[in-house]
């Protein structure tokens, strides 16, 4: 099973390269949380030269949910990786450091996991990351595909990654090996397969108009322990319309129009599951001011169901079984107000009601963030 969505994941990525021409576009930051996605790119200055590398969250983001499909939460802390990277050539960075990750009020780190990667470039059109990858909001997915939560508390994310710019395309493919197994385990070994791409129709000028496409698998198994569990992969993909006008406004950066199909379904469904298959419907409206980034959104939900996806897109229930809703609508606001402090750290805030119409409730959450971003010269390499 895993060597199949490994090959599928990796035709997809095949498919987009093929027919590839011109120089290279810089890889830009998907549209969904790109202040929270990290700069990857490699310094070809760096040659024979090794830095220390510091990347720092800290977080305070308050859900003040009152529904049936998941109970509000308040996440406080902070997560910092420092590391040192090699730069034995012009086109490879070798990383070695630690993720941590703290909420305040407790006395003990709650996760701490090594960061080791190789990213090499291959070419002026294709990235390769092997061992730490860039994961979390990186990948840039949709909400009800993945959460932006899982950047705060799962951020690291290990296994194979591919990054593709050309001048007609952008795509994130990825393998993230979240447990392994050894014989006789009683648990399943389990990983997500994904791939987000962006086929660039129109990039003229003040207007630019795109095909996003985002698959992403889940997959729990293996024949070598000892669970007894059944063999269990699900599939989220979307398939939409970009719209973007980039005017010349003081005031106004740009607005774009976005319409997303999103589907699920259970690959093998040989025991009961709630949830076989499902859709829904997203359509966002987003306005890059002066004075922040809005965003309004139509969700439209039948049976849907995301294992990553944020819980209040889901037909299902995280509380309770029997709180299950076939058909899900519901308006999404978003602002964020970000603020560059200097050349390495920024500060945002963000404001994000939700309102279901099944319920006729509103939810809300609101959050602050300080981000740092920092090399530092340690030595050269003769």
């Amino acid at each position: 099973m895993f060597f199949r969505i490994l090959i599928t994941g990796l035709l997809t990525f095949c498919t987009c390269t093929i027919s590839g021409y011109g120089q290279i576009n810089e890889f830009r930051k998907w549209k969904h949380y790109a202040l929270f996605q990290e700069d990857f790119s490699i310094d070809t200055l760096r040659k024979d030269q090794i830095f220390v590398h510091i990347n720092n969250l800290n977080f305070l983001k308050n859900n003040e949910y009152k529904n049936y499909y998941i109970i509000g939460q308040t996440l406080v802390g902070m997560f910092l990786e420092p590391s040192v990277d090699y730069y034995p050539d012009k086109k490879t960075r070798i990383r070695a450091g630690v993720h941590l990750l703290k909420y305040h009020g407790r006395n003990s780190f709650d996760k701490i996991a090594p960061i080791i990667s190789v990213q090499h470039h291959a070419n002026e059109h294709i990235d390769l990351i092997v061992g730490t990858i860039q994961g979390a909001a990186n990948h840039g997915l949709l909400e009800p595909i993945m959460s932006f939560e899982k950047n705060l508390i799962n951020h690291n994310e290990n296994g194979l990654q591919f990054l593709l710019s050309y001048p007609w395309i952008q795509a994130d493919v990825w393998l993230n090996w979240e447990q392994f197994i050894k014989t006789d385990d009683p648990f399943q070994e389990k990983f997500t397969a994904g791939a987000n791409a962006y086929i660039k129709i129109h990039e003229e000028d003040q207007w630019h108009f795109g095909l996003p496409v985002q698959l992403l698998f889940r997959h729990s198994g293996g024949q070598i322990d000892a669970s007894n569990l059944p063999a269990d992969t699900q599939n989220n993909s979307s398939f939409g319309l970009f719209l973007e006008w980039i005017p010349d406004l003081p005031y106004l950066k740009s607005v774009s129009l976005e319409h997303q199909l999103l589907l699920f379904q259970e690959v093998n469904p040989g025991v009961h599951k709630q949830i076989i298959n499902g859709q829904g419907m997203y359509s966002l409206l987003d306005a890059d001011t002066k004075y922040g980034q809005f965003q309004l959104g139509l969700w439209q939900g039948y049976n849907y169901f995301s294992p990553h996806g944020e819980p209040l897109f889901l037909s299902s229930s995280l509380i309770s079984d029997d709180n299950y809703s076939a058909e899900r609508s519901m308006l999404t606001i978003k602002y964020q107000y970000q603020k560059k402090l200097n050349d390495f750290l920024d500060i945002a805030l963000r404001i994000e009601p939700y309102y279901h119409f099944n319920t006729r409730r509103m939810d809300h959450s609101w959050s602050v963030y300080l981000l740092l971003s920092k090399d530092f010269f340690l030595r050269g390499v003769r």
